[in-house]
């Protein structure tokens, strides 16, 4: 008995645009990651805390959206990753 391989089933490859995403994905991160690092030893500081509220407030979202950017760039590197070659 011959079985034949279900192309749907087969592990595709990437892309040549998926490679090129895949190789600016991982400056994006390193980018998001140093900023992450810069805001997270801004907010530990408690020398920061003495400045005015809404520059407090403006620091903490703009650590919530990086994070957030962080989360989406790392779920589309994990898609591209599971690709193969």
């Amino acid at each position: 008995m011959i079985v034949k391989e279900n192309k749907s089933t087969a592990p595709r490859k990437r892309s040549f645009k998926e490679k090129r995403e895949l190789e600016s994905l991982v400056a994006k991160i390193e980018k998001f990651e140093a900023t992450q690092e810069e805001l997270c030893a801004l907010l530990a500081d408690g020398d920061f805390y003495k400045k005015e509220a809404t520059e407090i407030a403006q620091t903490k979202a703009k650590l919530e959206e990086v994070e957030d950017e962080l989360l989406v760039v790392f779920e589309r590197w994990e898609q591209l990753e599971e690709l193969g070659e």
